[in-house]
């Protein structure tokens, strides 16, 4: 076995080493004892036992987020490389536990199974003069959430130490919940004829709400911060005004001259202004609008919409982003080449149409991004978001609640 390969599962084993001279020692003379010595011995066996006990519960966290993180890489490339897993919890839990899929030994796995540590801590105990009985009783794989696995673990441990009364017995229990960020999606990668692979990045995003307030009349597309003013002194007393979107209840109140130094002038009323950018009959903007918010005005959609809400957006596409999804298939589904989430928690990222188009692959103009409408079919109809930095950017209806994009589609053009 090469050293390189046992590196992932390498285990504290101090406790152990210090306590089998001592042990040894003590037996050989255990004939000569009296009572009150070999109840020392006794105890000095049985303090030994519950340290190797510690010794085996503690690193049997670590050889299993070792073993299912190895697990999961191995999973994720077999089904890269063509081979659809029908069961993928299945497939997992055979890797972690025999290092197997579908009986075929896999590489990445080797000396990094549960049972080879099995194998390993045991033998150490017998080594260290130890009767040791270390078995697997359950193991099982599911979804914790949208982007983490959980592996439930219990195993059976015996230990008794020959020539002496004590024994220690055990059933232990482990979760371990664990993270697929950072690795590859199997079903990205298989749709895509491995040209374009995708590492799983969670959004930081909660929230992508864009729509702040509509209007009956508009004019302009322009971005400014927020500010509020209840007359035309106060609106004169606003400073930098050019990068402002004035947002007063009556716009008559505000003098032409004063409108025009303004990036955008909202009212809730709807009257006439004189401001180039402008939306009026916005009710409810004062009240709705936080002062010194980033807001983008679009006359198009006749609404105010929130910048910095679209700006996340643009991120997500950007970054390549997964977020949270009822629809899109979960971890395990995209290792079972699902089109839709057929478990619990679901997860979905944008396509990047330029990508697509860079490596030759089909790249449909008018089809929503989400990664699996689009692979599905490329039948489901997207439309374009005003305001964002990627134009190429589509999305369909049922998905406009998601990306923040709401008020009855006005802000949606094809």
């Amino acid at each position: 076995m090469r050293g390189g390969s046992r590196k992932g599962l390498v285990y504290s084993i101090i406790a152990i080493m210090l306590f089998s001279l001592l042990v040894v020692l003590t037996l050989s003379q255990s004939a000569l004892l009296n009572t009150g010595e070999r109840s020392t011995v006794n105890k000095l066996s049985s303090d030994f036992m519950i340290s190797f006990v510690s010794t085996v519960d503690r690193d049997y966290d670590k050889a299993l987020d070792v073993s299912s993180r190895r697990a999961i890489v191995s999973a994720v490339n077999h089904m890269i490389n063509g081979t659809i897993l029908p069961d993928a919890e299945a497939t997992l839990e055979e890797l972690i536990t025999n290092g197997t899929i579908n009986g075929t030994a896999e590489p990445l796995m080797d000396a990094n199974t549960i049972s080879y540590w099995l194998s390993n801590m045991q033998a150490r105990g017998l080594a260290a003069g130890l009767d040791v009985k270390l078995q697997m009783a359950n193991f099982s794989v599911s979804e914790y959430d949208s982007f983490d696995l959980l592996m439930n673990a219990t195993i059976s441990l015996n230990v008794s130490s020959p020539g002496t009364r004590a024994s220690v017995s055990r059933i232990l229990h482990k979760s371990a919940v664990v993270s697929i960020e950072n690795f590859t999606d199997p079903f990205y990668s298989f749709e895509t004829a491995g040209l374009i692979p995708r590492t799983i990045s969670i959004s930081p995003y909660s929230n992508y709400s864009a729509h702040l307030v509509s209007g009956q009349n508009a004019s302009g597309a322009v971005t400014g911060w927020t500010a509020f003013a209840a007359n035309n002194a106060a609106a004169w007393a606003i400073a930098n005004k050019s990068a402002k979107i004035l947002v007063v209840v009556n716009g008559s109140a505000i003098n032409s001259t004063t409108q025009s130094l303004f990036a955008a002038v909202v009212t809730e009323l709807n009257v006439s202004l004189s401001a180039a950018n402008y939306l009026n009959g916005a009710a409810g903007a004062v009240s709705r609008l936080p002062d010194g918010s980033y807001a983008f005005l679009d006359a198009t959609s006749r609404a105010l919409w929130n910048k910095t809400a679209l700006d996340r957006l643009d991120d997500t596409i950007n970054e390549e982003y997964y977020v949270a999804s009822s629809g899109g298939p979960g971890f395990l589904d995209r290792l079972e080449l699902h089109f839709n989430n057929t478990r619990v928690y679901g997860l979905e990222t944008i396509v990047s149409l330029p990508e697509l188009q860079d490596k030759s692959l089909p790249a449909y103009s008018n089809t929503t991004l989400v990664d699996y409408l689009y692979f599905q079919n490329a039948t489901v109809a997207g439309k374009g978001v005003r305001g964002l930095y990627y134009t190429w950017f589509k999305v369909d209806a049922a998905h406009e609640a998601l990306y923040g994009v709401t008020a009855a589609n006005r802000t949606l053009t094809t």
